[in-house]
């Protein structure tokens, strides 16, 4: 017997999930499942070239903040400036990899294929994001209740507007009063995981990571990464960066081999201060603009989450190999971002 998790077997054969940790109740159609197959998709395309890119030279932009972020960590390795079009109430950063020199940052660090990201990306943006937030102070004459937020984009349909692989931090402002309530969020996260491990919808899990197909999917072949133990973003450490990102490249090259070229990571947290929703990356292949309406106000999907569990068993490393979980985190462990950040500048055209 499920406590938070609601089936609804409806005509049309689809089926109806709602979970503590949506937003908003999902369709899942299971005659989706068989619609023809979706066009090749097309990789992210750069017109203008390095010399003319804002992050390879951002002092074309007023709001350049600094050539590096302030803190021993990322220091020469991640820049940031303000976003141009913020959406959310407080600042919100850019940021984007970095070096000094001018042409080796347009020569090896201005990518923005999805088949170019690589986990340098991947782990030292984050990682400007954990600075980031651990930096921020909670305004005390307001009685708002900040939220991070991170996300990466990757693709024009996944909203990369910039043909360089950047990150985007922020704040936003907890407007639901259940979002900064802790009563009793133990024994319903307890919960949560005990029904996705009683339906099988656990993919891989260890000590801190617990990697799992969400019932509720915002894509096909979408994938949960949860920090176990965690809550919000500042409270990643080196080792959980690094897992996320030789986990999440491993990822992106499953998506790859299926022809999908547009990718979204986005981190979920708790509000500032709680400790009731746990910390998690969101990674969601954007295969259409956005889902169609069987039933009117709720999402449909089309890839069912067990269909998504027997998709990520196994992964790809950089060999091209299918590989276990346990063996991608044990590389994880051995990962040493900073010699790869200096083999990869040292290359040379």
């Amino acid at each position: 017997m499920t406590y938070l998790l609601h089936r609804t077997m409806l005509p049309g054969n689809i089926e109806f999930h709602s979970d503590l940790y949506s937003p908003m109740p999902v369709v899942l159609s299971h005659r989706r499942k068989f619609k023809p197959a979706q066009p090749p998709q097309m990789p992210m395309q750069d017109m203008d070239g390095p010399d003319n890119c804002i992050l390879c030279n951002p002092e074309l932009k007023d709001s350049f903040l600094t050539k590096r972020a302030d803190t021993p960590n990322c220091q020469k390795r991640v820049a940031q400036f303000l976003n141009d079009y913020p959406y959310l109430p407080y600042q919100q950063h850019v940021l984007f990899m970095w070096n000094e020199d001018l042409q080796k940052r347009k020569r090896n660090l201005h990518r923005f294929c999805l088949k170019d990201l690589d986990t340098l990306e991947l782990y030292w943006l984050l990682w400007g994001c954990v600075e980031h937030a651990k930096a921020f102070k909670r305004p005390v004459d307001r009685p708002d209740i900040p939220r991070m937020v991170v996300g990466f984009n990757f693709g024009p349909m996944a909203g990369q507007s910039i043909p360089h692989f950047h990150a985007q931090c922020g704040w936003d402002v907890v407007l639901d009063s259940n979002a900064h309530s802790e009563a009793h969020s133990e024994q319903h996260l307890d919960l949560y995981l005990s029904e996705l491990r009683a339906e099988r919808l656990t993919i891989f899990e260890s000590e801190g990571l617990l990697i799992h197909a969400p019932w509720t999917p915002r894509g096909a072949y979408a994938v949960d990464i949860m920090f176990k133990g965690k809550f919000s973003i500042e409270e990643l450490g080196e080792e959980d960066a690094k897992a996320f990102a030789v986990l999440g490249i491993s990822l992106i090259r499953k998506y790859l081999k299926r022809g999908i070229q547009n990718v979204t990571i986005v981190f979920t947290n708790s509000a500032m201060g709680c400790r009731n929703e746990p910390l998690v990356a969101h990674f969601v292949p954007r295969l259409n603009v956005g889902a169609l309406y069987e039933i009117r106000g709720v999402n449909v999907v089309d890839t069912l989450p067990q269909d998504i569990v027997a998709e990520f068993l196994s992964v790809l490393d950089e060999s091209d190999k299918l590989v276990s979980w346990a063996q991608l985190l044990e590389v994880a462990r051995r990962h040493d971002p900073n010699a790869k950040y200096d083999h990869r500048l040292a290359h040379q055209d």
